[in-house]
């Protein structure tokens, strides 16, 4: 099943924006930019501190199969640990440079009116600068960005013309609100 979900497509000079309106938990409300370059969907966790509970990273991995991770995280000191990451977080590497992420678990996640995904595992960090960078366009609420992971696992399709995004929902998938 396929679900078009509205999205709003900023023009500044020759760049480009895309926002999606979200509700996080019922009770946040703000935008998310589309990010098709961010591997993970990402929430700032200053805005967020209410809503989300930060994990460590050992508490992160163990909501995983024992084998799907090649490091056993918990077994290693930090200073033995690989470049960029530590018990409390990851070190991800930004556009101007790295990132300190965190790990958390979302009760709820709204795209628009059309998408919910509950219990929803996201990257946390603080998006200071990128909300600085979106402060002058005046109506949005940035809190955060929707990324790769949420785009490709439902075959994220944008279109332009029509401010649409559109995502492929499994049929034994209920994501989808009526």
């Amino acid at each position: 099943m396929r679900i078009n979900i509205p999205i709003e497509i900023f023009r500044e000079g020759n760049g480009t924006h895309l926002f999606i309106a979200c509700t996080l938990n019922n009770r946040r409300v703000g935008e998310l930019i589309i990010d098709t370059g961010a591997s993970k969907t990402v929430f700032d966790t200053a805005l967020l501190a209410d809503e989300i509970q930060e994990i460590s990273v050992n508490a992160f991995l163990s909501h995983f199969p024992e084998n799907s991770h090649k490091i056993l995280f918990a077994e290693i000191d930090d200073d033995e640990l690989p470049e960029g990451i530590s018990h409390d977080g990851i070190v991800s590497s930004g556009v101007n440079a790295p990132i300190e992420m965190k790990f958390g678990k979302l009760d709820r996640l709204r795209l628009g009116n059309q998408f919910e995904v509950t219990d929803y595992w996201v990257s946390l960090t603080n998006l200071n600068s990128v909300k600085d960078i979106y402060v002058h366009f005046g109506k949005f609420t940035i809190l955060g960005l929707l990324g790769g992971d949420i785009l490709a696992e439902y075959h994220a399709t944008i279109n332009y013309k029509r401010k649409l995004l559109m995502l492929d929902l499994p049929e034994n998938e209920n994501k989808a609100i009526n």
